[in-house]
């Protein structure tokens, strides 16, 4: 739709029958991500009108949860329950790649395939709800089912947590000046934390 108007422009259909569950713009406008239910992440471009690129994966049940671009529009992330995708756009060679615990091999037609997160620090798969990127680039925060906010380098490491008060953090939101991080759980409770140095603001 235009935003103006409301008058559609386009509809497009994606290529497999599947739940459309995410979908996400680039900050220049140039691209729209789309995710799915059966965990499929299709690339479109905005002034093409149409899809231009597809990773399919060979399993299914793997639902994105999330996308996220960056905010230079060259980075697209993806949650996939419990792993965490990164790509370039276009598909150049990977910028981080770790060892997965439950990897799913996917196809890629477009993107390179990069490895998963799975564990951010743990022994155990952790279940990612939310993404964003730190306004300059260069870090993921991630809300998780562990009831923590992780901040991840784009080499996949965890280097800080923040840790609410239990609930599941199952949405996140950054102002457009980047110095707020705002954090919604499972209880109902919004938290306001400070960035860069994650001091806490105000919870309600």
């Amino acid at each position: 739709l235009e935003a103006d108007t409301l008058r559609s422009v386009r509809t497009l259909e994606i290529p497999a029958a599947d739940v459309i569950f995410r979908l996400a713009f680039s900050p220049d406008g140039r691209w729209f991500a789309v995710g799915t239910e059966g965990g499929r992440i299709y690339l479109g471009s905005v002034a093409e009108q149409t899809i231009v690129g597809s990773l399919v994966p060979k399993g299914r049940g793997v639902l994105v949860e999330s996308l996220a671009f960056s905010p230079d529009s060259t980075w697209l992330a993806a949650s996939r329950w419990g792993a965490i995708d990164l790509w370039e756009i276009p598909g150049v060679p990977a910028k981080w790649e770790l060892p997965a615990q439950s990897a799913i091999p996917m196809e890629a037609t477009l993107w390179v395939r990069l490895s998963p997160v799975t564990t951010i620090g743990r022994e155990q798969a952790l279940r990612i709800f939310d993404l964003l990127f730190t306004s300059d680039g260069e870090q993921l925060i991630a809300g998780s089912k562990a009831g923590a906010i992780h901040f991840l380098d784009l080499q996949g490491q965890e280097i800080r947590r923040l840790e609410p008060g239990g609930a599941w953090v199952t949405a996140l939101a950054r102002s457009p000046d980047g110095t707020l991080l705002a954090a919604g759980d499972s209880s109902g409770r919004i938290s306001l934390w400070r960035l860069p140095d994650g001091a806490a603001v105000a919870a309600f």
